[in-house]
């Protein structure tokens, strides 16, 4: 995403940069091509508004890479911890649901099944009234709603694979906040990184059909990541 974004960047940047050169070029040369009085101030006019477009969507496009960047560095993170667990867990990574990206689903030996939502906003966390609140304001996508609507997408492709609809625990992953323990929103486990692991190995009874149809599972939920 950071690289597609810092693409989309340079593109709007080196497209905005030829207009506003050839916007010049032309009052440059505007005795030589007629045009004077309105016309003039029209370039003038467009030259500075379109400097200042062009510098804000720079500067917004710049904030919007360091987030991307800063995000998957945080999936990275979560990406070490989950490799580290051992064979009694099987991870997928990135899926694609009509309700965003997936960051990771982890599967246990005892048939347990973890949606995983990654954040890396830095501040602290609290919780009012069911919303999740950064430094005391809403996040602008709120990741608790973002899971629940994909472990309900979730539910009904495993109902289609292995005939019934499991218990999925869903855990934003905060990489940098400061989270409070054991904070629960709208049933979904919101933490600090460094309690994953904790929770992830936390003894527990599941489904052990979802670790018998693991693969595939992977392979289904991959198929429509990729179709």
């Amino acid at each position: 995403m950071a690289a597609r974004r810092r693409r989309i960047l340079i593109a709007v940047t080196i497209g905005g940069g030829a207009l506003l050169i050839a916007a010049a070029l032309l009052l440059g040369e505007s005795r030589a091509l007629g045009i004077g009085g309105a016309g003039l101030l029209i370039l003038a006019l467009m030259i500075r508004l379109g400097s200042e477009l062009l510098d804000r969507i720079a500067r917004r496009g710049e904030r919007a890479v360091h987030r991307a960047e800063r995000g998957a560095y945080a999936e990275e993170q979560v990406g070490r911890i989950l490799e580290e667990l051992g064979d009694g867990f099987f991870v997928i990574h990135d899926l694609k649901s009509p309700y965003g990206n997936i960051d990771h689903l982890v599967i246990t030996r005892e048939g347990r099944i973890f949606l995983l939502e990654t954040k890396s906003h830095p501040g602290r966390i609290t919780a009012e009234r069911d919303r999740l609140l950064l430094n005391g304001r809403s996040i602008e996508k709120d990741p608790v709603q973002q899971i629940l609507r994909n472990i309900l997408w979730l539910k009904g492709q495993l109902r289609e694979l292995i005939g019934r609809e499991p218990w999925i625990e869903g855990v934003v992953v905060f990489s940098r906040a400061f989270v409070p323990a054991d904070l629960v929103v709208r049933g979904v486990r919101v933490q600090n990184i460094r309690y994953l692991r904790q929770t992830l190995q936390m003894a527990g009874r599941g489904d052990p059909a979802l670790w018998e149809a693991r693969e595939r599972i992977r392979q289904a939920l991959k198929g429509k990541s990729e179709g």
